[in-house]
């Protein structure tokens, strides 16, 4: 972990999200840096509660989410819950129970919309899997995911209790994603997720 990546006070940066470190001597440095410039963090608990990260894509049991959410919550109730989702329309009402936060993934550049690499199918729109559910490899894609999501949220009632949060693609060259975003469209995938509706990224 680079300590010195850690935004300055007079950033304008308000939350750090570290991936949970093995070394406890490096992250306790990261959370006392991140606090000494004033910021809050995000703690990520992938490795913890596995069916809070993408729990459609891992076709996890429909409850698994909101067992999770609730747990947690018996716990911490004090912080928001989060939960990110793989899909762009698989079984979305169930995955969403508990969490406050509904994140996306739509990791578009530099994946290949005719074939999956990974699988050796097709894909189509209709079958197969390429790295990023439902896309054509354009900054459409990010609109779309966030409108649907934001759409259905609003449809279920939801509107005005769970918010939609982005993640922009910030990796690449390998698996489904043949190269890496540049900082000007890792810097677009966040502008076009704002603007139409993400309230914050990770």
């Amino acid at each position: 972990m680079n300590l010195f990546a850690i935004p300055s006070p007079s950033s304008l940066w308000t939350t750090l999200h570290p991936i949970p470190h093995n070394n406890l001597t490096i992250f306790e440095e990261v959370i006392n840096k991140t606090v000494s410039a004033g910021m809050y963090i995000v703690y990520d608990m992938q490795s913890n509660y596995q069916n809070l990260t993408v729990p459609d894509g891992n076709s996890d049991p429909l409850d698994a989410a909101q067992s999770t959410c609730d747990l947690i919550y018996k716990l911490d109730g004090y912080h928001p819950v989060s939960t990110v989702l793989n899909c762009q329309d698989y079984n979305f009402s169930p995955y969403i129970n508990g969490a406050n936060i509904v994140l996306y993934y739509a990791y578009l550049i530099g994946i290949n919309t005719t074939f999956s690499p990974m699988r050796h199918t097709v894909y189509t729109l209709d079958f197969g899997y390429c790295g990023c559910d439902n896309c054509k490899g354009t900054l459409y894609d990010v609109r779309a995911h966030v409108q649907t999501f934001k759409d259905r949220l609003n449809i279920l009632g939801f509107d005005r209790t769970k918010s939609v949060w982005t993640t922009p693609q910030a990796f690449g060259s390998g698996a489904y994603w043949n190269t890496a975003p540049t900082g000007q469209q890792w810097a677009a995938l966040g502008f076009t997720s704002f603007n139409h509706g993400a309230l914050a990224r990770t």
